[in-house]
């Protein structure tokens, strides 16, 4: 609005004040002042008229080509103004924009930091693959239950979970899950005789619906003793 204002008010001064303004005050004789010269000078002498006509001719062309000249002036004055007011409006725009996206910026890192304090307190590990397989991110219970962390992957050059972490069947059920885009859950055998694990294939798609990530969870499965499983039924 401003940018508008200003240049409704260049226009009004460019048609306002005299030509002249666009450049020094001229100094030249008028005609006023040749029709003096001619009253005390000239009048009555020979060629005296013919000389007087030629200066106000040429007076009036020189006005003409200056009227000409301060009129490019003020037509190059309005386009300044207004590619001005142009760069300035983009300049805005652009500014908005920053804006906007450092708002996102910073509240999905709010959003980010508020899940990652989710899983790193939760009983399931959890692991985020790229589509590839390389581990991008690893909760705090999936460092606890196998001992190591990502730096630890990485120095040891087992930073892809599929290709260093699954065994050959294990591989076969992630490209099962990656060629169909569908999730997939299979029990994993443990040392541990008092649990199993559930181990779960979460595809994660993009906008567009292809694959941006692999989210990889375990669950433990409790085993009932045999006492247990009696009096489970006993209450049945």
């Amino acid at each position: 609005m401003k940018e508008k204002i200003l240049i409704i008010i260049s226009v009004i001064f460019i048609f306002m004040f005299p030509i002249e303004c666009f450049g020094q005050k001229d100094t030249r004789p008028t005609i006023d002042a040749y029709e003096a010269y001619e009253t005390k000078y000239l009048k009555g002498k020979n060629g005296s008229d013919y000389e007087l006509t030629k200066a106000q001719n040429e007076t009036k062309e020189q006005k003409i080509y200056r009227n000409i000249i301060s009129a490019c002036l003020g037509v190059l004055l309005i386009l300044l103004i207004f590619v001005i007011y142009l760069f300035v409006s983009k300049s805005k725009h652009v500014n908005e924009i920053i804006k906007i996206q450092n708002r996102e910026i910073k509240l999905r890192q709010t959003q980010l930091a508020q899940l990652s304090l989710i899983l790193n307190n939760i009983k399931s590990t959890v692991v985020i693959l790229s589509k590839n397989g390389e581990i991008k991110w690893m909760n705090k219970t999936f460092e606890k239950f196998y001992g190591y962390s990502i730096d630890i992957l990485m120095e040891n050059n087992k930073g892809n979970y599929i290709n260093d972490l699954l065994t050959k069947q294990e591989k076969t059920y992630m490209n099962k899950c990656i060629n169909s885009k569908t999730n997939f859950s299979y029990i994993v055998d443990t040392k541990d005789t008092d649990f199993k694990l559930q181990r779960n294939f979460i595809i994660i798609k993009d906008d567009k619906g292809g694959i941006s990530g692999i989210a990889v969870t375990e669950d433990k499965i409790f085993q009932q003793s045999e006492s247990e499983s009696k009096n489970i039924e006993k209450k049945k």
